[in-house]
């Protein structure tokens, strides 16, 4: 629902980041997804994922009621793939959430839009089974969000590391990092 129309819409009118002309062209016989590069989006995925469960262990233990807990979890949901979405625009520099590309914009609207929609109409909330949630619980689901951008652009600039350095052999039969 969202991640269809950011692939096909929002990427392919992002501006060209401004170095484009002076990177070297890739080999054009080199894989066109690396390793390195499916290991980070695996990476992200994976940390996105862990983060939601985290948060679904927690409310459960706390003893959050289901239709609730639904709720915030939706709402989490939606904020980490549209986190997802705006810390990949670029490959390169920092994280900036302004944009002139339409499509995004119009995707980040019609997502708020929606979830907004879920939340207060009762027809939908009945539908999807879940109660009003408070402004905490919006705030929550928000900060799952923001602690994905903030994870990704903390590898990114190298703070954490998420590869072997240079020269260090790798364990497995495939020794290429």
């Amino acid at each position: 629902m969202i991640i269809d129309p950011a692939c096909a819409l929002v990427f392919e009118v992002e501006a060209a980041e401004p170095d484009v002309m002076r990177r070297p062209p890739r080999d054009p016989h080199a894989h066109l997804f690396s390793w390195r590069r499916i290991r980070g989006s695996v990476s992200q995925g994976g940390f996105a994922a862990g983060l939601l469960a985290l948060l679904c262990l927690g409310l459960a233990e706390a003893g959050v009621e289901e239709s609730r807990m639904r709720g915030v979890m939706f709402l989490s949901l939606i904020a980490a793939v549209l986190a997802l979405i705006m810390v990949n625009r670029r490959t390169a520099g920092r994280f900036d959430i302004r944009t002139t590309n339409r499509p995004l914009i119009l995707l980040l609207t019609g997502a708020a839009t929606f979830a907004g929609a879920c939340l207060l109409l009762a027809p939908l909330r009945h539908l999807l089974q879940i109660d009003r949630l408070a402004p905490l619980d919006g705030l929550l689901a928000l900060a799952v969000g923001g602690m994905i951008v903030g994870a990704v652009e903390l590898v990114r600039r190298g703070t954490v590391r998420l590869h072997p350095p240079a020269g260090v052999r790798a364990i497995s039969s495939d020794r290429r990092y």
